[in-house]
Parts: structure tokens; C-alpha cells; sequence
């Protein structure tokens, strides 16, 4: 409850980290690259009135997420915070051509 007010982070944000945290203490390795899910009800576009819909406009989109310093963990989450952030559209319209 005290990382989201401090980092400003999503619990996303913080669960990521932790996984790559985890992956990295076991592999040495702190760079993953993996598909992340989105529900699609994100406020992208303010004109779309999603109020009269049902269900999910799911989403996937590959992400490549990487820690240069594992031994600081307010640097890890910040990392982590800020490539989620630049996702464009949160991942809305991944592979659409």
C-alpha cells in the first residue's frame, strides 16, 4: 500500500517488477520480453461511449521489460513504471494494419 503512493505505480507496475525481479534472481538474467493482456475499456479516445457495451475488447501486445539495477528496488519499479507508460494506447491497436 506505501509502493503505489511513493512510485506513483499501478499494481501492475509492481507485479511486473516483482516477476522480473524473480526470473532475474533465478537466470541472471533481468531483460524478458512477454504478451501482455489489456481489457480494452482504457480511456484512449473520449468520444467513444462504451457505457451500452458488454464484455471486454481484449488486447494483447508484446512488451520487452528489462532492470539495469536489480540491487535497487525504487529504480527497478521506476523502470518498469515508465515502459509500461510509453506503451502507446496502452496496447490498443497492437498489430491492426
Amino acid at each position: 500500500q506505501i509502493a503505489p503512493k511513493a512510485y506513483r505505480t499501478q499494481i501492475n507496475d509492481l507485479l511486473l517488477t516483482a516477476l522480473i525481479l524473480a526470473i532475474g534472481d533465478w537466470t541472471q538474467n533481468y531483460n524478458i520480453s512477454l504478451s501482455l493482456e489489456g481489457h480494452g475499456r482504457e480511456d484512449i479516445i473520449s468520444e467513444i461511449d462504451l457505457s451500452r457495451t458488454l464484455g471486454w475488447f481484449t488486447s494483447i501486445f508484446p512488451v520487452n521489460l528489462s532492470i539495469e539495477d536489480s540491487e535497487n528496488l525504487g529504480k527497478a519499479i521506476k523502470s518498469i513504471k515508465e515502459t509500461l507508460r510509453h506503451i502507446p494506447h496502452k496496447g490498443i491497436g497492437y498489430g491492426i494494419a
